[in-house]
Formats: structure tokens, sequence, C-alpha cells
């Protein structure tokens, strides 16, 4: 057992697989790609297409694996690890995402603070990282295996955290609002918008209304929807 709790699966016995994925092609080329690294071992999949489906099959029996899609309908992959962590303490868990702005990329990095995850792959990833990571979670390394485009992705996420009414003054600033617009839409007084922007740019490091608007595109990959002004 490692300290993270999980037993190494003995190569003799069949491992136990589940995969959720919303998308049947993506369960499918994914036991392909385990069944090639497993050849001939007689390895069970389990498949579920939503996070519900998910879950009552990890409440149901314990696996050696659990492949989870972080984009899924209704519950995101991430809740469903959140919901099953009582249970998952000898399961090998991989996050499966095609996400690449910051915004998802920052709940990712904290749920790989607080949950059972022990590996991050982009969706394109190759063969040779799929089984460098398999070889990784079998042998129990320390740490949490990433491809190199997922790690790439973490690294940019920075620590600027912003409140609800200062996230909600960004988006308005870029969509192009004035102050005194984005006032009279929040039900506030002029100078309190100007007072969050003051934070919102001492928080963001840039120094105008365009580069806000810039800074919240690129980390929220929102485009805005006219010219930047807080007059």
């Amino acid at each position: 057992m490692d300290k993270l709790g999980r037993m190494k699966t003995p190569t003799n016995r069949p491992r136990k697989i589940l995969i959720c994925d919303d998308h049947p092609v993506c369960c499918y080329g994914l036991k392909a790609s385990l069944e090639a690294v497993w050849s001939n071992n007689g390895t069970i999949f389990q498949f579920a297409h939503s996070g519900e489906r998910a879950l009552e099959l990890a409440e149901a029996e314990k696996f050696d694996y659990l492949f989870m899609d972080m984009k899924l309908p209704a519950i995101s992959g991430i809740d469903v690890i959140q919901k099953l962590s009582y249970r998952l303490g000898e399961t090998n868990v991989v996050i499966m995402t095609s996400y690449t702005e910051a915004g998802p990329m920052e709940r990712l990095k904290q749920a790989i603070q607080t949950l059972p995850i022990h590996g991050v792959l982009q969706k394109t990833h190759n063969d040779e990282v799929f089984r460098t990571m398999i070889d990784h979670l079998e042998e129990n390394r320390a740490g949490v295996f990433m491809d190199d485009e997922s790690r790439i992705l973490l690294d940019r996420v920075s620590e600027v955290q912003l409140t609800k009414r200062e996230m909600e003054v960004v988006q308005l600033i870029a969509e192009g609002k004035t102050a005194k617009e984005i006032a009279e839409l929040l039900g506030c007084s002029f100078e309190t918008v100007k007072s969050h922007r003051t934070n919102i740019l001492f928080k963001t490091k840039v120094r105008n209304a365009a580069e806000l608007g810039a800074w919240f595109s690129e980390r929220y990959g929102k485009s805005s929807a006219g010219s930047h002004t807080l007059s």
C-alpha cells in the first residue's frame, strides 16, 4: 500500500476498470488503449455515460482504475470524484479532459490538491504518454502523473483570487460596459464600481480596462462585445 492508500494491483489478476465519458467513442477508444497495455489478462470494463451512472456503479463495487471525463452534462467529473472520495482509497483515479481555458484549469488544480486524483491527461495524448502513465500508476510512484500539455496549462494558472462581485464587474468590463452601466446593472453606486475596478487592477496586475478585458478573455475563453471603458 502506498501513502495514498492504494494497493498495488497483482499482475496475475484481472483489473476492474470504470470509464466515464458522455461520448461512447471516447470510452471504447480508451478501452482499446488499455487492452493494448494489458493484453490477454481478462480486464473487466464498465462504462458510464453520465456522472450519475458513474456514481451508481462506483457505489456498488470497487474498481482498480477510474477514468473520469472532467466535462459531463449534468454533474462534472470532479464533482463525481468528490462524492466518491470516501470510497476511492484503493482506486487509481485519472481525469481526462479537453479543457484548456484557465477557469476549468483552476478548478482542476484545486481538485488535485484536495481529492484522490492520481493522473491527468489531455484527450490529445499519444500512446507513449498513456503507457508511461499506466507504468507510473502500476508502480505507485509518488506524485500526480500529468502529460506535458496538462502540466503547462496548470502551471499557467495564476493565484489571482477575485470575489464574486469582482468577477461580475470584470465580466461586464469585458463585455464593453462603462462604469455607469455596470453600477446600474449591479444596483450599486458609481464609486463602488470604481473601487472594485481599483482592487481588480491591483490583483490582476494590468493597467487599464482594455488589458483587463484581454486578461479575462484569455483566462476564461470569453470574447468581448465592445470597447473597454470605465468612464
